[in-house]
C-alpha cells in the first residue's frame, strides 16, 4: 500500500498485492481531518452554550390579603400565571425568567420576598426566603428552623409560649401578622423577632395550601409546631 503525494510516495508496510495497491492523496485526507475537528469542536461550543442558561430577572412588590385562605390561594396563583415565559434567543441560547415577589418587609427594613422557579421545579411552587436571615445572606428559613426558634420561648416559661402560640394560630386562621402585632406584645420573645416568625409563617402556610390543597394544607405545619411544643413537656 502507498501514500501517494505530490513529488513522489511514501510506502507504507509490505505491498498488500503485486502490482497495485490503494491510492490515497494526503491534501485530501488533511482537509478532511481539518474540516471534523472544526465540526467537532463548532458542536462542543454550541452543547456548551445551550448548557449556559441566561436569565432574564423581574423584581415585583405586591401585598396579598384575605381572611379566607383559598382566596389567599387564588390571588397568588393567579399572579403566578402572569409571568413571562422562558424562551430561547436566536443564538440559540436558552433564556430563564426568573421572579422575586417582595411580600413583606420587617420592622428591621429587610424583606421577605418569594423566589421562582424553585430549584424542585414544581412548577407552581415557589420558596419564601428572608433578606439577610443569618446576618449576612439571604435565607430560606426552613420549618426546623422555625420551630426550634419557637421553642426558645417555650423555655422561659408557659405563659410566654402561650402568647405566641395564639400569635401564631391567629396567622394561621389569616389573619394578617402586623394586626396581629399591633395587640400583641412579643417583646419578650428571644432568638429571632417576632415580626419575621410570623410573617415567614404567613407565607409557609400560604406555600402548604398551594401544595397541599388537596390534602391537609396549611394544617401539616401548623400541627407540626403544636406537636413540637407538646413533646418538649
Amino acid at each position: 500500500m502507498t501514500l501517494q503525494k505530490r513529488g513522489g510516495s511514501l510506502p507504507i508496510g509490505p505491498p498488500y498485492s503485486k502490482g497495485g495497491g490503494v491510492t490515497l492523496l494526503i491534501p485530501l485526507v488533511i482537509r478532511i481531518d481539518s474540516r471534523c475537528r472544526r465540526l467537532v469542536a463548532s458542536g462542543v461550543l454550541e452543547a456548551r452554550m445551550a448548557q449556559e442558561k441566561l436569565h432574564e430577572d423581574f423584581e415585583i412588590r405586591k401585598r396579598f390579603e384575605s381572611s379566607d385562605r383559598a382566596v389567599l390561594r387564588y390571588q397568588l396563583v393567579n399572579e403566578f400565571l402572569t409571568e413571562k415565559k422562558g424562551y430561547w434567543t436566536e443564538e440559540g441560547r436558552q433564556v430563564v425568567t426568573r421572579y422575586k415577589y417582595f411580600v413583606e418587609t420587617l420592622q428591621d427594613g429587610r424583606q421577605i420576598y418569594l423566589s421562582r422557579p424553585t430549584f424542585l421545579n414544581k412548577g407552581i411552587d415557589f420558596t419564601v426566603v428572608v433578606e439577610r436571615f443569618d446576618g449576612v445572606k439571604d435565607k430560606l428559613p426552613s420549618h426546623p428552623d422555625l420551630i426550634s426558634d419557637i421553642l426558645l420561648t417555650k423555655r422561659i416559661g408557659q405563659a410566654k409560649i402561650g402568647k405566641l402560640l395564639s400569635a401564631i394560630e391567629r396567622v394561621w386562621l389569616c389573619e394578617d401578622p402586623d394586626e396581629v402585632l399591633k395587640d400583641t406584645d412579643l417583646a419578650f420573645k428571644p432568638g429571632l423577632s417576632a415580626d419575621l416568625v410570623l410573617k415567614a409563617l404567613k407565607w409557609l402556610f400560604i406555600e402548604q395550601d398551594i401544595t397541599y390543597w388537596n390534602y391537609d394544607g396549611r394544617m401539616m405545619l401548623w400541627n407540626g409546631i403544636r406537636n413540637a411544643v407538646q413533646i418538649e413537656d
